[in-house]
């Protein structure tokens, strides 16, 4: 089966939007931790966290089009301080409820019943029943022209995970924290190791 996208634009948008969001496959799945210059906490679930570097420890993630209050990104751009939590299969409802759009004087950490945690020194709260709880500051904010988003950088300043999830040669035992993966907007998956490969070379 071969589809043009020019093929697609007679879909049904709704049908159309799911597949093209789900296309690229599984992604790492987090909510985003920020609070307002007046105090108040916002989180959101994202799903285009990347890794940029490591020396300094850098992650990146997509911001949507502008042309709506972004409440998380107005947050991050006012205090440069924001957080990011995994999300594992234990609050994985309560995460996705986070993905509504909350009025911006409310509380996602009130309204879906999750708890704030505070890194020392953090300005943005942690999710306290997240078992990756990562800070960071903004770095960069870097325009994409092409459908105005924006993609935010930050350096990790601190994070937080249980000790035993760290092997001996520094790999992250995921599968023991009960990560889950996203594709999409709304599907969530387990996730499972199932292999560790040697650094590549050529023959």
């Amino acid at each position: 089966m071969i589809i043009s996208t020019e093929e697609l634009k007679s879909w049904d948008k709704h049908r159309r939007t799911n597949l093209l969001n789900k296309l690229s496959g599984y992604k790492s799945a987090h909510l985003l931790g920020t609070k307002s210059m007046e105090g108040i906490t916002n989180l959101a679930t994202i799903n285009t966290v990347i890794h940029v570097g490591a020396n300094p420890f850098l992650l990146g993630y997509l911001s949507r089009p502008l042309v709506v209050k972004r409440h998380s990104f107005n947050n991050i751009v006012a205090t440069g301080s924001y957080t990011l939590n995994q999300i594992h299969e234990s609050i994985v409802e309560q995460a996705h409820q986070c993905s509504a759009k909350y009025p911006g004087g409310e509380s996602e950490f009130e309204k879906v019943g999750l708890h704030e945690h505070y890194l020392p020194g953090a300005h943005a709260p942690c999710v306290q029943e997240s078992k990756i709880k990562m800070l960071l500051q903004l770095k960069e904010i870097v325009p994409i022209k092409t459908n105005d988003t924006v993609f935010v950088i930050g350096e990790v300043i601190q994070f937080e995970l249980d000790e035993s999830s760290i092997e001996s040669n520094g790999h992250l035992a995921m599968d023991k924290l009960e990560t889950v993966a996203i594709n999409g907007l709304d599907s969530y998956y387990r996730c499972s190791h199932f292999a560790t490969l040697p650094y590549a070379k050529p023959e």
